[in-house]
C-alpha cells in the first residue's frame, strides 16, 4: 500500500499543473513578444497552434495523475478505515512469542518407498523472539525472504495445554512457509501449526531454502496440470505425497506428542485437529476430509477446514460428503473458478453446515500467501497493517477457535460481516 505521503506529493503536483495551466491562460507564452505586433501574421498563428498544444498537454496531464491518483485510493488500504473491530477474544487474551521448529519427518508411503518431509512447526512460546529470515515466495511468486520475530528451538508455553493441532497445505509447487503471516498469527493464539513441504517434483522455495527451477519452467508445469483429467489429479495427490501423505505428517505430530523426550510432549490436543491450506493445498484438503471417491482416504481425526481460494476439482462431484464445520474463502469475481470451470464456493455449497463463504473485495487468487506482506518490513507490520492479511487471519482464528476449543464467544467474530468482504455468507445449522 502506498502511504498517505506518497498520495499527497501527487495531489500537490496536480495542483501546481492546474495553477500552471491557468496562468498560462492569462499569459500565453510569446518569448519574441510578436504576436500582437501585426508585423507578421504567420509567426502569431504559429504562436497561437503552439500555445493550443500546450493546453492540450497540461490538460492530459492533469488527467492522468487524477487516473494515477484514483488507483493509488482504491488499493490503499485506509479505504477501509474501521476494518474489523477488535474482537473481545483478543482484547481478552494474551499473545505469545512464536516458536519455531524444523523437523524431516520419514515414513514409508502407501507403495513402501521412504519419504522424507520436511515441516516447519510454529507454537506458542514464552522465549523472547529475535529476528528470523524465512525464505519463501512473495509477490507473483517471485522468491525472496520474509523478515519475521521468531524464537527458534525455544520451549513450548506450558499455560492453557493441550494445544489444538492445525496442519497448512501449501499451493502447488511452492513450499510451507508460503503463508506465514497466517501460520505465525495462530501460533502466537493458542495453537500449534505444521506445515510441510510437498513433493511436488519441481518448487520455487522450500522450508530449508533453495529452489528447483525457475518461475516460467515452474508456470509451464502448472499450466500442465491444469489441464490434467480426474485419474491424473487424484494420481498426483496421491504420488507428490499430499492425500493420504498429509496424514502422514499429523501421525508423526501426533508421535511428538506421546514421545516424552518431545518439546510437544502432552501439549497437543488430539481431539483438536485443523486443517487450513491454499490453492491445490485447499484441493489436498478436499481428499482428506470426505470428497475423495475412495474413502479410505478421510482422515477423520480432521474436525474443521478452511480452504484459501481452494482447488476443486476433481471433487466437485463429491462434496456432499464433507460433514466438519468448513470455511471457504476467495478472491473477488476474477477468482470465481478454479480449473475445469468449477466454481471455488462449490465445497461450501455443497458441505454440510456449519459452513462459511467469505469473499474478498479486490481479492485475488494471490491475496492468500505472503506476496501481500511485500512492502511490509516484518510479518508482524504486514498483520497489523494490511487488510487481507487481517481479515485471514481474524476469521481463520475464529473459525479454529469455535470449531477445535468450543469457545462459543468466537462467535461474535464470526457473526460479524467486514467491509473488506464483497459477500459474506453462513449456514451454521
Amino acid at each position: 500500500m502506498l502511504k498517505k505521503t506518497k498520495l499527497w506529493s501527487i495531489i500537490k503536483s496536480i495542483n501546481l499543473v492546474s495553477v500552471l495551466f491557468f496562468w498560462h491562460h492569462e499569459n500565453p507564452i510569446d518569448p519574441l513578444g510578436l504576436l500582437n505586433s501585426g508585423l507578421r501574421p504567420e509567426l502569431s498563428d504559429f504562436h497561437d497552434m503552439r500555445n493550443r498544444i500546450f493546453k492540450l498537454i497540461l490538460i492530459g496531464f492533469v488527467i492522468l495523475l487524477l487516473l494515477i491518483t484514483l488507483r493509488v485510493i482504491r488499493k490503499s488500504s485506509w479505504i477501509y478505515p474501521s476494518f474489523i473491530p477488535p474482537s473481545t477474544l483478543d482484547e481478552d487474551m494474551n499473545i505469545s512469542s512464536v516458536g519455531y521448529k524444523i523437523y524431516d519427518f520419514e515414513y514409508a508411503d502407501s507403495n513402501g518407498k521412504k519419504q522424507i518431509i520436511t515441516t516447519a512447526v510454529w507454537y506458542p512460546t514464552d522465549v523472547v523472539p529475535t529476528l528470523y529470515s524465512y525464505d519463501t515466495v512473495k509477490n507473483k511468486l517471485s522468491t525472496g525472504s520474509v523478515t519475521s520475530f521468531l524464537s527458534l528451538d525455544s520451549p513450548i508455553q506450558i499455560d492453557n495445554t493441550p494445544y489444538p493441532l492445525i496442519i497448512f497445505s501449501h499451493g502447488g509447487y511452492i513450499c510451507g512457509t508460503e503463508s506465514v503471516f497466517l501460520t505465525e498469527y495462530l501460533a502466537s493464539r493458542g495453537f500449534i501449526v505444521a506445515s510441510p513441504d510437498y513433493h511436488d517434483g519441481v518448487y520455487l522455495c522450500r522450508i530449508r531454502g533453495g529452489t528447483s527451477e525457475r518461475l516460467g519452467y515452474v508456470l509451464t508445469q502448472l499450466k500442465k496440470f491444469k489441464d490434467a483429467d480426474t485419474d491424473v489429479s487424484i494420481k498426483w495427490l496421491e504420488e507428490h505425497q499430499r492425500v493420504p501423505g498429509t496424514s502422514k505428517i499429523i501421525d508423526k505430530m501426533l508421535e511428538l506428542n506421546r514421545n516424552q523426550d518431545s518439546v510437544f510432549y502432552g501439549m497437543i490436543d488430539e481431539n483438536g485437529i485443523g486443517i487450513v491450506g491454499h490453492s491445490y493445498g485447499g484441493r489436498t484438503i478436499l481428499g482428506l476430509i470426505g470428497a475423495h471417491p475412495d474413502t479410505s482416504m478421510k482422515d477423520n481425526r480432521i474436525n474443521a477446514a478452511i480452504t484459501l481460494s481452494g482447488g476443486v476439482f476433481p471433487f466437485e462431484d463429491t462434496l456432499s460428503n464433507i460433514d466438519i464445520p468448513i470455511m471457504v474463502m476467495q478472491g473477488d469475481d476474477n477468482d470465481n473458478l478454479d480449473t475445469h470451470n468449477v466454481q471455488r464456493r462449490k465445497p461450501y455449497d455443497d458441505a454440510h453446515p456449519p459452513k462459511f463463504f467469505l469473499k474478498f473485495r479486490s481479492g485475488k487468487h494471490g491475496s492468500f500467501y505472503n506476496g501481500i506482506c511485500e512492502e511490509y518490513s516484518t510479518v508482524r507490520e504486514c498483520q497489523s497493517k494490511n487488510v487481507f492479511a487481517q481479515a485471514i487471519d481474524k476469521y481463520s482464528y475464529a473459525f479454529f477457535q469455535r470449531y477445535l476449543k468450543n469457545d462459543l464467544s468466537a462467535e461474535t467474530q464470526l457473526m460479524k460481516s467486514s467491509p473488506i468482504l464483497k459477500v459474506y455468507e453462513k449456514k451454521t445449522s
